[in-house]
């Protein structure tokens, strides 16, 4: 078996996508009661497996993206494994900012694994982000375990709490700084990355908006797809 760890081509990135699970449909995220566990029910609803139309949309947007960096694992030519890192800015203690690359939706399909890929993958990817002045990476891990031995340690904490209503109350409230209103995602983007500048001088561990997007973004597709922005006069958006 011949097997290369590089990065695809433009005619690859179909094969490419179809090694992670987002694009097949699978969730991304942990079942109840995990930290990372987003929805009531226990485990994540399956996802439509990505149409041939969204994933020569996501090809021709990726590869023009110089943040986006793909890396995959081909055996006998065949796409089995795949990762991304995505260039970054990230204020650090005291202030400052350091270039970080953001390691993004990995997966090496069921087959091939126990055989080093990812390991590979995460390699090569340390080797281009030093090439390219980046000292430093970060992910969010769905299964924390993985990522230790590729030097990776935790640097914040996420735990999820139920209470019962009737067993919390809230805290005083805070002096009102002003009100709250729902705006457009035209307006949302034309404020957002005002508010973000200003926010991210000072909070260690933010990151700089992915291009294009008005959005500091760790995962892949999500960080094209969605939308959230805050203007000066405190009025914010969600989709």
């Amino acid at each position: 078996m011949v097997t290369q760890v590089r990065t695809p081509q433009r005619d690859e990135m179909d094969a490419y996508y179809r090694a992670l699970p987002f694009a097949n449909g699978l969730p991304q995220w942990e079942p109840a009661d995990a930290a990372w566990h987003g929805g009531p029910e226990p485990w994540p609803p399956r996802r439509t497996p990505a149409t041939a139309e969204q994933l020569e949309e996501w090809a021709e947007a990726d590869v023009k993206d110089e943040s986006f960096h793909p890396i995959a694992t081909f055996a006998d030519g065949a796409c089995v494994g795949a990762s991304a890192a995505i260039s970054f800015d990230v204020t650090v203690p005291g202030g400052g900012t350091v270039k970080i690359a953001g390691v993004t939706s990995t997966g090496v399909i069921a087959t091939h694994r126990r055989r080093g890929y990812l390991r590979r993958m995460m390699q090569a990817m340390f080797d281009a982000a030093l090439d390219r002045g980046e000292p430093l990476a970060m992910l969010s891990a769905s299964e924390g375990s993985i990522y230790g031995r590729f030097g990776f340690s935790p640097a914040t904490f996420r735990t999820r709490w139920e209470l019962d209503r009737h067993e919390a109350a809230f805290l005083p409230a805070a002096p009102d700084p002003g009100s709250l209103e729902l705006v457009d995602a035209a307006q949302a983007k034309q404020f957002w990355p005002v508010v973000h500048a200003e926010v991210r001088a000072h909070r260690t561990g933010e990151l700089t908006p992915c291009p294009g997007t008005g959005t500091a973004c760790p995962t892949l597709r999500t960080a094209r797809t969605d939308r959230c922005g805050i203007s000066p006069t405190a009025t914010s958006t969600a989709r």
